[in-house]
């Protein structure tokens, strides 16, 4: 039993969050079970609830252990965050994608991760908890576009090395008795999941790793592997997410051709979530006739959907951008100058490699190293990736370099295999409407779980 003094005016509900980290959800149950006392003077209080109004000298006895308590299915809550403007119309939709769910809850105070994660033990968890989801912008190099602290930038993006940080300083550590007790379906616990909704952000499963470790490892981290998307629909209203293949070549010199360009996407061998051929029309109809232009290029392309009769046109898309492995030149000092090329990249090799201090992300011993984050499967695939540009410095005998490569992604909704029929969930907004899900986070096929 722990045993507390009242010694200032306080709400029952607020004084045990204070106290206990105790979920207001909990209050009722735990009085009903008589794990909970309140004694003013000689007698006990009588049919307490979060409002109750305590008074400096009260006793406030807590039951330990807690008896174990056993809620209906119906009164768990997934718990939300999702920050940023509503002037941003993907996080505004995803932000009602969120309210809008089933047994959802959106916690808007919340300014940051970190804020996010306090707030499980705070006055907003009115229901026990189901999952928890954060969605943002994200790719796939592992950058998650939300703020980790209240005093991060809103603009600033969690990487690998940040959670890093927050796991030493256990600003995300969630304390899994907030997660407790677990609902079931079909006689099995459903474990608690930390979901995050942000495109491709699974590809980077590294990342996941540690996001999980910087949680405390006790609940696993889920993801999407490829774009997400989110939109709102009329007739039936209300809001749908489905996802989109990216497709992607890098290559060290620019391609020049649609017909070039559709030829090394079929070289690639693109495949659906299946494991079946991309259709060679398809390609051909999401790669434009100027490739040499960057920037993203359009085409409608018409899907069916699972929750009306409607026609979705949704876009096949092309993107082309130019990269700089750095904005500027870099150099290390090095006498002679190697003058070959073969010789001056197989430097850089050794630079990148062994220079920790400078290139911390390409340390042979880093879990998540830059060059597979930018895509590659090694570091000497990194560098044949770009095309190198070297400058030395015969008087400061330094070696300047800098390197450039071209990225292609082709942008195609996901459908149901050999069919139009977009792959996707959809929430009504109005009354007699159902709820359609056709993306289960269990689904290997678009979600990365660690």
């Amino acid at each position: 039993m722990a045993d507390y003094t009242v010694d200032k005016p306080a709400k029952l509900g607020e004084f045990l969050i204070s106290k206990e980290s105790l979920q207001p959800w909990r209050l009722p149950l735990l009085v009903s079970a008589g794990a909970i006392t309140v004694v003013r003077g000689p007698a006990a209080l009588t049919n307490l609830t979060a409002a109750t109004q305590l008074l400096s000298g009260d006793k406030v006895s807590v039951a330990s252990p807690l008896p174990v308590l056993t809620p209906a299915a119906a009164d768990y809550r997934d718990y939300c965050f999702v920050p940023g403007s509503s002037s941003d119309p993907a996080v505004a939709t995803l932000q009602k994608i969120m309210e809008t769910r089933p047994q959802s809850k959106r916690l808007t105070s919340p300014a940051s991760l970190e804020d996010f994660i306090d707030a499980l033990s705070d006055s907003d968890i009115t229901n026990p908890i189901r999952h928890l989801y954060i969605g943002s912008h994200a790719n796939e190099a592992g950058d998650l576009f939300m703020p980790l602290q209240g005093s991060s930038s809103p603009a600033a993006a969690i990487d690998y090395e940040a959670l890093q940080d927050a796991g030493k300083n256990n600003i995300l550590k969630i304390d899994p008795k907030l997660l407790e007790p677990r609902p079931s379906a079909s006689g099995q616990s459903i474990a608690a999941q930390f979901r995050v909704r942000g495109c491709r952000i699974g590809k980077a499963k590294p990342f996941l790793d540690q996001l999980k470790k910087a949680l405390g490892g006790n609940i696993s981290v889920n993801a999407p592997k490829h774009f997400e998307h989110v939109a709102e629909w009329s007739q039936p209203d209300g809001y749908f997410e489905y996802m989109d293949y990216d497709f992607q070549l890098r290559r060290p010199k620019a391609i020049g051709t649609k017909k070039e360009m559709v030829t090394a996407f079929l070289a690639a061998g693109l495949t659906d979530i299946d494991g079946k051929p991309i259709a060679t029309a398809l390609i051909n109809a999401g790669v434009p006739a100027n490739v040499k232009k960057q920037g993203e290029q359009s085409t409608d392309t018409d899907v069916k959907v699972p929750f009306a009769p409607k026609i979705f046109k949704t876009p096949l898309s092309f993107r082309y951008h130019r990269e700089q492995f750095r904005t500027g030149m870099s150099g290390f000092p090095i006498d002679p100058d190697p003058a070959k090329l073969p010789a001056r990249k197989a430097e850089l090799k050794n630079q990148l490699l062994t220079d920790t201090a400078s290139w911390p992300q390409f340390a042979a011993t880093h879990p998540f190293p830059e060059w597979m984050r930018l895509g590659y499967s090694s570091i000497d695939e990194f560098l044949d990736g770009f095309t190198w540009t070297f400058k030395y410095d015969k008087k400061k005998k330094i070696l300047f370099f800098n390197g450039e490569r071209h990225v292609y992604d082709l942008i195609i909704p996901i459908t149901e295999s050999g069919t139009t029929m977009l792959l996707c969930n959809f929430y009504p907004t109005t009354s007699g409407t159902a709820v359609v899900e056709k993306m289960d986070a269990a689904d290997k096929r678009l979600y990365e779980t660690s």
